[in-house]
This record gives structure tokens, C-alpha cells and sequence, in this order.
């Protein structure tokens, strides 16, 4: 049997970024972590940028299976990075319930501190933006956090809820012992894909949830849906992993990816609807560069352009979308009310010189 390549040095980086332990545990990738670790990787290894652990990277990936093998691996489950944060830290501002709990009944400190004096609940009340529910803040309380621990700066978990949030009124009852609340009678799935049921696959997630935002969008009930289509994205891959390209002959990765698209994209039409147009123009961005020839994206880029009073960039984006699809009656038609625009203005004020000048 022909011999492969060399293996790779269990301590190099990949691309002089992330070293492999690292990578693996961000994709969840258990048995590549034993396995890398047996070829003595250190548990204990720290990315430059932060200070990372593997553990670390795990717990904010929400790796669940990554996590129980570093600990099994004798990872450190109280590792501080340069700012003194912990894994528990990370799990709690990226809303991963389930990573908490696998970290405290590892002995993790529910009320240990950062540099700042934030504990993880600090830490998951203050990120709790974009966050598709309540449930982490809840696993956290359960977990025994104290929701009146100081920070360095004399703030409690209810005085950062008023700081750092515009949800402070639902927050400060969860935080007072109230259940979160439901967000979507439709929506059966957990915050993320750490608490689903063994054998559930992500992607089936994010189609259901792409689905019933759709249902919002048509009802026009915007808000609502890109809320859904976000959470969506939660089940797919995210980060560095969302950009890469896709194995030739993986269906499942590539119907990842089109399910990231078409999330992205109608995100993007409910940012447009909402008059978020920065917002709009942002996931636009993204799409295309995932996919160079998405049309879609190019006219709602172009109708946000054009909504922001940038008629030329709005032109711009149509004549991309245009030579994709020359035949596309959406995107002549907003070229011809462009150039209809365009003959109105010269019209105009050939009519306030006439006035002007006699």
C-alpha cells in the first residue's frame, strides 16, 4: 500500500493561523482531537491573538463532543486566557446551554471573573444580542450563578441588562427567576445546535427554520423572520468553516451551503423591508462572496443602493445582476425606473435653469 503524505506536526498551524487542535475543536471533531492529542499536541496549547485554549475554542463553538474529549484529555476546565477568561466565559457569550453544563459539571467555576470582574453571566447578559432566546441565561441560574456578583465596575447581572441591552424588562425576569420566554409557537428547535437530540441533523434545523421565516416574511411580519433566518445559521457552519469550499461530491456540505445562501439572502430582503439598509447591503456583501453569481443578492444590494440615495451604485449592481441574467423582468425593471429617474431629473432642471437664466 502506497505510503501517503507526512503527517502533519501535531503543534503547526495551518496557513501560520490556527493551530490543527484548534481547528478541531471548533468543528467539533472528537476524534480528531484524541487523535491529535496522541501525537502530542499540547491539551494546554494558546492561540497568539487571545490566548485561547483548545477548550476554550471548543466551549465557544459550542463543541460539545470536542469539550468531552479535551476534558477526558485532562484539559484544564478553568484556563485563563490573556484577559483572564475562561471556557466558561466564551460558552456564555455565544448562548451554547449545553456547553455550560457539560463545563460546571466538569467543576468549572460558575462565579469566576475575568480581568473586568465579569462572570459569565455578566458576560452572556451583555452579548445577549442576536441571540435567538433566553435559554443560556436561564441554564446559567440554574448552574447556581448569581445574578447580583459585582463586576469591576459595581454592576450586577440586572444593572449590565439596562447597559448593554434593549431587552432589560424580559431580561431582569429571567434573571429574577421567570422562564424565558417562548419566542415562536412554530419553532420547536432549541437556541443551538449543542442541545439537539442525538441524531438530529443541523441542516434539517436550519431548512425548518428557514421555512417558517419564510411563512413570516410573506405575512410581513419582517422582524420576526430574519430573527428565524438568524437562528437558522446557528445550525449551519459559521465562522472561517461557512468560506470553505465545498468537498467535490459532498452533498450534504453543499446543501449546507445553499441553505447558508438562501438564509442570507432573505435575511437580507427582510433588512431591506425593515429600511436597515447598511444591514441589507452587509449580508449582500457576504453572499457574494460565497457566490459570485447570485442575482438576487446583486438586486437587493442594487435596491438598498438605491433607497440610500446611491442611484450610482444601485446602476452599478443592476448591470452585474443584468449580465448574469439578461432576461430577469426584476432587475429591467428597475434599470428602466433608474433611467426613467435619470430623464425626470435632467428634465427638472433644465426646467430651473430655463427659470433661472430666461
Amino acid at each position: 500500500m502506497a505510503e501517503g503524505p507526512p503527517a502533519e506536526p501535531a503543534h503547526a498551524t495551518q496557513g501560520g493561523s490556527e493551530p490543527p487542535l484548534h481547528v478541531a475543536a471548533k468543528r467539533d471533531q472528537a476524534a480528531e482531537v484524541r487523535k491529535l492529542v496522541e501525537g502530542r499536541a499540547d491539551v494546554e496549547l494558546r492561540e497568539p491573538g487571545f490566548g485561547w485554549g483548545p477548550l476554550h475554542i471548543a466551549a465557544g463553538s459550542g463543541a460539545c463532543q470536542a469539550i468531552d474529549a479535551l476534558l477526558e484529555l485532562s484539559a484544564n476546565v478553568n484556563a485563563q486566557a490573556k484577559d483572564r477568561e475562561m471556557p466558561l466565559h466564551l460558552a456564555a457569550a455565544e448562548g451554547h446551554a449545553e456547553a455550560l453544563l457539560r463545563l460546571v459539571t466538569a467543576r468549572a467555576e460558575v462565579g469566576c471573573s475575568n480581568a473586568d470582574g465579569e462572570t459569565p453571566l455578566h458576560v452572556a447578559v451583555q452579548h445577549v444580542g442576536g441571540k435567538p432566546g433566553l435559554g443560556h441565561i436561564a441554564a446559567l441560574l440554574e448552574l447556581r450563578a448569581d445574578p447580583v456578583q459585582k463586576d469591576g465596575n459595581g454592576h450586577n447581572a440586572y444593572d449590565v441588562a439596562g447597559l448593554y441591552t434593549n431587552q432589560a424588562s424580559e431580561l431582569r425576569e429571567v434573571l429574577g427567576g421567570a422562564p424565558p420566554k417562548h419566542q415562536d409557537v412554530e419553532d420547536p428547535w432549541p437556541d443551538g445546535p449543542s442541545e439537539l437530540k442525538d441524531g438530529t441533523d443541523p441542516l434539517l434545523v436550519a431548512e425548518s427554520l428557514k421555512e417558517i421565516g419564510n411563512r413570516r416574511f410573506r405575512d410581513g411580519q419582517y422582524a420576526e423572520a430574519v430573527r428565524l433566518y438568524f437562528k437558522g445559521k446557528l445550525f449551519l457552519p459559521t465562522g472561517p468553516a461557512a468560506h470553505e469550499p465545498v468537498p467535490e461530491g459532498d452533498e450534504h456540505a453543499a446543501q449546507q451551503r445553499a441553505c447558508f445562501i438562501a438564509i442570507s439572502s432573505n435575511a437580507a430582503a427582510c433588512k431591506l423591508k425593515l429600511g436597515e439598509h447598511d444591514a441589507c447591503l452587509r449580508i449582500c456583501d457576504g453572499v457574494l462572496k460565497l457566490d459570485p453569481h447570485n442575482v438576487k443578492a446583486f438586486y437587493r444590494q442594487a435596491q438598498a443602493h438605491r433607497a440610500a440615495g446611491a442611484v450610482d451604485k444601485a446602476e452599478q449592481a443592476l448591470a452585474q445582476a443584468a449580465q448574469l441574467e439578461p432576461e430577469n423582468k426584476s432587475v429591467k425593471q428597475e434599470l428602466a425606473d433608474i433611467q426613467r429617474q435619470r430623464r425626470e431629473e435632467r428634465s427638472k432642471e433644465q426646467r430651473m435653469a430655463q427659470k433661472m437664466f430666461g
